[in-house]
C-alpha cells in the first residue's frame, strides 16, 4: 500500500551521524581526503579518543618496529657468527657483542611491551627512545669502529622508515627533521669513513646518488605516513560509527518499543514485530509494497474476566465554546497525560481516547493487576480527583462521568493505515452505556464488578437500573482539593499521622502561579482574578475509603516559556503537508515548567534519548578503545578470524570480499610511480659520464602512465571536483565519459588494478634491468670479449653467462647504485598499499633473487671492489643483505597496514550489519509513527537537532472539515464469529479509498471508534474551506458506495453508513505523555459527532452552515428539520445532503 511509503525520500532518510561516515566500500574520493577527515575531529573530545586510539595503533606499529630490528640485527649476528671461522675473531668480536646486546635489548623491549604497556601507556615513548637510540648507534658504530675497512652504515633505510612510521612522533616537521638528520649524518659517514680512501673524481657523483636514494627513502617514509594517517583516521571513524550504530539500533529498538506499546499491549507486541519486520523485508526486496497493511492476521484474542471503564468529561462541550481551541488542547494533554501515567502504574491498558472520551480495560496479559475490578474502580477515583484540580485551577465547570463493568471482550488490531488496538464485545457496550448513565464525580459501577471489590469503598446503590441489573456508584473518599504546585490527585500527606486528627494539625500553604487569562473566551474573563491563589492540601480520610498514591509535585518554577522555531524555516520544502508545521499562538496555561516537560515528554524523549546515545558513543568509544590490541601476540597468535601467519581470513567469502574491496586511493599510487621512476632514471645516469644509459623502456612506461593509466585513475575525481555543476552529472563528451566511467571501474574492481599494477610492475622492472640488458660497451673491450665489431650492446644473458673468475670489472653500472636502483624497484612493489599483500611480497622477493642471482654470477672483482656493512662479510653478501633487509622492511610495514586494515574490514562488515538492522528498525518505526501521526509530525518527531521545547505540539486550522460516518445495522448474530474480519475488511476498503488521493485537499484518516470512521480535511495551512468541505463530502460519497458494493458482493449484509460532516477552526495535536495520540478538538468535531449520532442510515447530516457551503459549490441538499443538539440552545436546523439512489452527489 503506498500511502505508508509515498513519501520516499522521507523513509529512505537516515540521520547523518554514521552516513557521513561511509566505511571502505565506498568510491567517494572526497572521504578519503585527509583535511576532510581531519575535519571530523573538531571536537576536543574526539581529539582525544582519537589520541588513544593512537597510542594504540603505535603500540602496534612499535611491537612492529621491535619485530624488525630482533629479525635485522639477529640475521647480520647469524651471518657473521658463520663466517668467523674464516677471519680472525678478534677482529669481529666487538660486533657480534654490540649485534647480541641490541637484539637482547630488543627482545626484552618486546616483552615488556607486549606485557606492560597497556597498563603504562606512558612507558611507550621511553622504550622507543632507547632502541631507537641503541639502533642508530649500532648504525653509526661499526662504520667508525672499522674505520680503515670503508664500511657503509646498514641500517640507514631502516632508521628512516622506522621515523616516519614505527615511532610514536605526533609532529610532522619534527619527524621530517629528524628524516633528513639521519640522511645527512649518513652522508657524512659516506664522505668521511666510507669514501674516504676512493678516488675523488667520482666522490660527488656517488654522494649525489646516495643522497638521491636517501631522499626518495624519505619520501617513502612521508608517502607512507600520510596513507598510514588517512587509513588510521578512517579507521577510527569506521570504529566509532560501528559503536555508534550498535548504539543506534539499541536506540531504534527502544523507540519502536515505546511506540508500540503506545498503540498495541505488550502481549501482542512480538507477534506485531515480526510482522512489520517481514513487511518491510518484503518492501526492500521487492522495492513496492503489497496493498494490503502489514499483517493481515487481525491478531483477534479473546479475553474472559475482564474489566473495562469509559470516562467522558461531563460539560465538554461547553468547555469547547468557552475556551479557545488551544486551550482545550491544553487541558486535555493535562488530563490525559496524567490519566496515562497512573493507567500503567494501575496496570490499565488505556485502549484510547475519542475526543473528551477515555476508555481503558485491566486484567490483560502478560502483567495484569492483581484485582483488575479494584485497579479501574481506583483509577476512576484518580481521574476525578485530578479533574477536580483542574476544575478549579481553571476555573472550568467540568467533571468526570465514569462507568465500569467487568466481563470478556474480543481484542484485535483494525485499519489498513492509521491501524490501532481496539475492543468489542457486548460487556464494552454495557461499560460504555453505565458511562452514560453514570452521575459527574462518581464511578459507576455495575454488580459484576462490585462483587471483585475486596477493599472498603464508599459504595451506595444508584437508582439507574441498567441491562436490568441494578448498579452502584462509588464515591471519592473526600472531595479532594489539588495538592502543592498545581498537581492534582488525592494523595496522603507524607506528613500526616494516620492516629491523628488532621484538624490538629496546621495546613500546609502554597502559591500557585494564575494561569494566563489567553485560555478563556474574553466574553468569559474571570473577574477579580489575582495572580496567585491559595491552595490548602488535606489529608485523606482514613475511614472507609481507599487512597491511591499518585505523583506529587515538589518543586515550582516561573521559567519563560519557550516555542518552536518556525517548522517552515526548519523543514524541508516540496512536502505537501510541510505547511501545517507553520506554529501558531497556543495560548496555553503557564504551569510549571517540570509540570510543560512531562506533559510534553512524547515529543522531546527522542531528542533527550538520541543525545543520550550520543554521549553514550563516545564512552563506548573509550571503553573499546580500552580494550582494543594491536599486540604482536594478538596479530600473530591469537586473532580468532585469521590465519595468524597467512593473516588470511578463515572465512573464504570475507577473504574474497575483502581482496574485492574498492580502493580510491589507487590513484595516488599511480601518481608515486612517476617519482619513483623519474629517481630510477636519475639514479641510472647520474654515475655515467654520459647520460646514455637506455631510455625506450622509461618513454614507453611514462608515456603508458600519463596517456593511458592517468586518465583511466583520475577523471573521475577531476571531473567531480573541479567541472561537475551539480553531484553525480555525468560529462557529455565521449572520450571524458569514457575514461570517466573507466575510473570508476578501476576503483571499484579489483581485478582490473591487479592487472595494471602487474603492468606497471613489469615496465619498472625492464626500466631498471635495461642497464645491465643492454649495457654500453667500448667498441675495443667488446670486440675482446664477444668478438662482434662496430658499436653494440652486451646482452644480458652473456651476463648472467659470466663466470666468477673473469675480471670484468669495466662495466658501466656501479654495484652500490646498482643496489639502490634495485631498492627502488621493491619500493614500487611496496607503493600500492591496498593491493593484495603477498601479492606484493611475491613480486618483491622475483626482482631480490633476481638481482642476488646476478650479483653472485657476476666476477668477483666487479662487486668485491665496493663497499661492505662489516669487515668479515662479502660485499655480495652485503648487497643481498641490503636488498632482502629492505623486502623485509617493507613487507612488514605492509603487514602491518594490511592488519589494521583487515580488522577494519571486520568492523565494517559488523556496521554494515548494524546499519541494516538499524535502517529496518527505522522504517518499522516509522511506519509505526505514521499509523499514529501525520507524516509532518512524524518528521517533527525523528528531527532530533531540533531544540526541546516545552510548548505542547499543537496547530490550528481555521478552515477544517470534519466527518463522523458510522456503521449502521450491524447483527453479531447474523455476522457470527468472523464479525471481526468482516468489519476490518470494510474499513480496509475505507483506507484504500483515502489513500487514492484524488481529492482536490488531502484528507486524514484520525482514529477508528468502534465502528466509526474519523477522519478530517484542510489539515494544512492555507486550505481552503470550500475545498476541505466537498473533499470531504466526496469521500462519505465514496465510502457509501463502496459499503453498498461489499454488501452486494462480498459480505451479503445490509449494512449502512450514517455520516455526520461539520466544518470550522479546530486544533490539532499530540497529547498524552508516554503514549501520543494525534487527535483533533474544536466545535466542529462534536457538532460532526452529534450529525453522526442523530442522522439515519445511507443519509449524510449537516448543519446549516455546512449545507450553505455545499450548496455554494453546486451540490443540493435537502432540509431535514430542527432537532435538539446536545451543546447547543434551543433546537438546531439540520440538513441531510442531496444523494441518489448510486450515492452520487446530486448536483443543483
Amino acid at each position: 500500500m503506498d500511502v505508508l511509503f509515498d513519501e520516499e525520500d522521507f523513509l529512505e532518510e537516515r540521520r547523518s551521524s554514521t552516513a557521513d561516515i561511509l566505511c571502505q566500500g565506498s568510491n567517494d574520493d572526497r572521504k578519503w581526503e585527509l583535511s576532510r577527515l581531519k575535519n571530523k575531529f573538531e571536537t576536543l573530545e574526539l581529539q582525544q579518543l582519537f589520541k588513544k586510539y593512537l597510542q594504540k595503533i603505535n603500540h602496534g606499529y612499535f611491537s612492529q618496529f621491535l619485530t624488525l630490528q630482533i629479525l635485522l640485527i639477529t640475521s647480520h649476528f647469524i651471518v657473521l657468527l658463520s663466517v668467523v671461522p674464516n677471519v680472525d675473531k678478534i677482529d669481529v668480536l666487538p660486533d657480534l657483542i654490540l649485534y647480541g646486546l641490541v637484539a637482547t635489548l630488543s627482545i626484552v623491549v618486546l616483552v615488556v611491551v607486549e606485557t606492560y604497556v597497556k597498563t603504562y601507556p606512558n612507558l611507550l615513548n621511553f622504550l622507543e627512545g632507547v632502541t631507537f637510540v641503541a639502533i642508530f648507534f649500532t648504525n653509526a658504530f661499526l662504520p667508525f669502529y672499522n674505520k680503515d675497512n670503508g664500511l657503509r652504515p646498514a641500517y640507514t633505510p631502516f632508521l628512516i622508515i622506522s621515523t616516519y612510521i614505527f615511532l610514536n612522533i605526533q609532529k610532522n616537521l619534527i619527524v621530517v627533521v629528524m628524516g633528513v638528520v639521519i640522511s645527512v649524518f649518513h652522508i657524512l659517514v659516506l664522505v668521511f669513513v666510507t669514501y674516504a680512501n676512493t678516488n675523488t673524481e667520482t666522490l660527488h657523483t656517488k654522494i649525489i646518488s646516495d643522497a638521491i636514494f636517501l631522499l626518495s627513502m624519505n619520501c617513502l617514509g612521508i608517502y607512507f605516513r600520510y596513507m598510514n594517517e588517512i587509513f588510521i583516521r578512517k579507521s577510527f571513524l569506521e570504529k566509532r560509527s560501528c559503536v555508534e550504530s550498535t548504539l543506534q539500533l539499541n536506540f531504534e529498538e527502544n523507540q519502536e518499543n515505546n511506540l508500540m506499546s503506545s498503540i498495541i499491549p505488550h502481549h501482542i507486541v512480538g507477534k506485531v514485530k515480526t510482522s512489520l519486520t517481514e513487511y518491510i523485508s518484503q518492501y526492500r526486496k521487492n522495492g513496492s509494497v503489497p496493498l494490503q497493511k502489514p499483517f493481515e492476521n487481525l491478531y483477534i484474542e479473546a479475553h474472559q474476566n475482564v474489566t473495562i471503564l469509559f470516562a467522558d468529561i461531563v460539560n465538554y462541550t461547553m468547555m469547547t465554546t468557552r475556551l479557545e481551541v488551544s486551550g482545550i488542547l491544553d487541558v486535555l494533554n493535562h488530563l490525559f497525560s496524567r490519566f496515562d501515567a497512573i493507567s500503567e502504574k494501575l496496570k490499565v491498558l488505556r485502549v484510547k481516547f475519542l475526543g473528551d472520551c477515555y476508555y481503558c480495560v485491566a486484567g490483560l496479559p502478560p502483567d495484569p493487576a492483581p484485582n483488575h475490578a479494584e485497579a479501574c474502580v481506583d483509577f476512576g477515583l484518580e481521574m476525578i480527583a485530578i479533574i477536580a484540580g483542574i476544575r478549579k485551577l481553571k476555573n472550568l465547570d467540568i467533571n468526570m462521568r465514569i462507568g465500569v463493568h467487568t466481563g470478556s471482550i474480543s481484542s484485535g488490531i483494525i485499519g489498513t493505515i492509521k491501524w490501532q488496538y481496539d475492543i468489542w464485545s457486548k460487556d464494552v457496550d454495557l461499560a460504555n452505556k453505565m458511562e452514560t448513565e453514570g452521575t459527574a464525580g462518581m464511578v459507576h459501577i455495575t454488580k459484576e464488578t462490585k462483587n471483585l471489590l475486596h477493599k472498603p469503598y464508599n459504595i451506595e446503590l444508584s437508582t439507574k437500573i441498567v441491562n436490568n441489573e441494578p448498579t452502584y456508584l462509588v464515591k471519592p473518599c473526600l472531595e479532594k482539593a489539588p495538592p502543592q504546585n498545581g498537581v492534582i490527585g488525592g494523595t496522603r500527606n507524607p506528613h500526616t499521622n494516620p492516629g491523628h486528627n488532621h484538624q490538629n494539625q496546621r495546613r500546609k500553604t502554597v502559591y500557585v502561579r494564575r494561569f494566563s487569562t489567553d485560555l478563556i473566551n474574553r466574553d468569559h474573563e474571570i473577574p477579580n482574578a489575582r495572580s496567585f491563589s491559595m491552595i490548602g492540601s488535606y489529608p485523606d480520610q482514613e475511614n472507609g475509603c481507599i487512597s491511591v498514591e499518585i505523583e506529587r509535585r515538589k518543586d515550582f518554577t516561573l521559567e519563560k516559556r519557550h516555542t518552536y522555531p518556525s517548522s517552515r524555516d526548519r523543514w524541508f520544502t516540496g512536502f505537501p503537508l510541510l505547511k501545517m508545521f507553520k506554529k501558531k499562538s497556543s495560548g496555553n496555561a503557564r504551569i510549571s515548567t517540570n509540570d510543560r516537560k512531562r506533559t510534553t515528554v512524547f515529543m522531546n524523549s527522542n531528542i533527550k534519548r538520541y543525545r543520550e546515545m550520543l554521549d553514550e558513543t563516545n564512552m563506548e568509544m573509550e571503553e573499546t578503545i580500552e580494550n582494543l590490541s594491536f599486540s604482536k601476540s594478538e596479530e600473530w597468535f591469537k586473532n580468532p578470524d585469521m590465519y595468524q601467519v597467512l593473516l588470511v581470513f578463515k572465512d573464504f567469502k570475507s577473504e574474497i570480499d575483502f581482496v574485492k574491496t574498492p580502493d580510491p586511493l589507487f590513484k595516488y599510487y599511480i601518481l608515486s610511480e612517476v617519482l619513483i621512476l623519474l629517481l630510477v632514471y636519475v639514479l641510472e645516469n647520474l654515475t655515467l659520464t654520459e647520460w646514455n644509459s637506455p631510455e625506450w623502456p622509461f618513454y614507453l612506461t611514462l608515456g603508458l602512465i600519463i596517456f593511458v593509466f592517468f586518465p583511466l585513475t583520475w577523471t573521475h575525481y577531476i571531473w567531480t571536483n573541479y567541472f561537475a555543476n551539480f553531484k553525480n552529472e555525468l560529462p557529455t563528451n565521449q572520450v571524458i565519459s569514457f575514461f570517466y566511467k573507466g575510473s570508476k571501474f578501476i576503483t571499484n574492481n579489483s581485478l582490473a588494478r591487479f592487472i595494471i599494477y602487474t603492468i606497471l610492475y613489469v615496465l619498472f622492472c625492464v626500466c631498471v634491468l635495461s642497464q645491465w640488458v643492454e649495457c654500453y660497451e667500448t667498441e675495443i673491450l667488446l670486440n675482446q670479449k664477444s668478438n662482434v665489431s662496430g658499436g653494440a650492446k652486451k646482452n644480458f644473458l652473456v651476463l648472467m653467462m659470466n663466470t666468477r673468475s673473469e675480471e670484468n670489472h669495466e662495466q658501466c653500472i656501479i654495484p652500490w647504485q646498482m643496489t639502490e636502483t634495485f631498492a627502488l624497484a621493491i619500493i614500487m612493489s611496496f607503493l600500492f598499499l591496498r593491493m593484495y599483500m603477498w601479492l606484493k611480497l611475491l613480486y618483491a622477493s622475483a626482482i631480490a633473487a633476481i638481482y642476488s642471482y646476478c650479483i653472485l654470477q657476476f666476477s668477483v672483482k666487479f662487486y668485491g671492489d665496493s663497499q661492505t656493512f662489516n669487515s668479515a662479510l662479502t660485499p655480495e653478501a652485503s648487497h643481498i643483505l641490503c636488498i632482502f633487509s629492505l623486502t623485509l622492511i617493507l613487507h612488514l610495514v605492509d603487514r602491518q597496514t594490511e592488519y589494521i586494515n583487515r580488522i577494519n574490514y571486520l568492523w565494517y562488515k559488523d556496521l554494515i550489519i548494524k546499519e541494516d538492522q538499524a535502517s529496518a528498525q527505522y522504517k518499522v518505526n516509522t511506519l509505526l509513527l505514521v499509523n499514529i501521526l501525520p507524516i509532518p509530525v512524524v518528521k517533527l518527531y525523528l528531527n532530533v537537532n531540533r531544540p526541546s521545547s516545552e510548548e505542547v505540539y499543537s496547530d490550528t486550522y481555521p478552515n477544517a472539515a470534519v466527518m463522523f460516518a458510522s456503521i449502521t445495522n450491524v447483527s453479531l448474530e447474523s455476522l457470527g464469529s468472523g464479525f471481526l474480519t468482516i468489519m476490518s475488511a470494510i474499513i480496509g476498503e475505507f483506507d484504500l479509498i483515502l489513500v487514492e488521493n484524488i481529492h482536490e485537499s488531502p484528507i486524514e484518516k484520525i482514529k477508528i471508534a468502534k465502528w466509526t470512521y474519523m477522519a478530517a480535511c484542510g489539515l494544512v495551512d492555507n486550505s481552503n474551506q470550500s475545498n476541505s468541505v466537498i473533499s470531504l463530502l466526496k469521500f462519505a460519497a465514496r465510502l457509501m458506495q463502496k459499503l453498498k458494493e461489499m454488501n452486494e458482493k462480498e459480505i451479503k449484509q445490509d449494512l449502512k453508513l450514517r455520516i455526520g460532516i461539520s466544518h470550522g477552526s479546530v486544533a490539532a495535536g499530540v497529547v498524552g505523555s508516554k503514549k501520543p495520540l494525534y487527535d483533533i478538538w474544536g466545535d466542529p468535531v462534536n457538532m460532526a459527532s452529534r450529525m453522526d449520532t442523530l442522522g439515519l442510515g445511507d443519509h449524510i447530516q449537516v448543519l446549516e452552515a455546512t449545507a450553505r457551503v455545499i450548496e455554494s459549490c453546486g451540490y443540493a441538499c435537502r432540509y431535514r428539520g430542527t432537532i435538539k443538539v446536545k451543546g447547543r440552545e434551543g433546537l438546531v436546523p439540520t440538513y441531510f445532503v442531496g444523494l441518489d439512489e448510486n450515492f452520487d452527489l446530486v448536483e443543483l
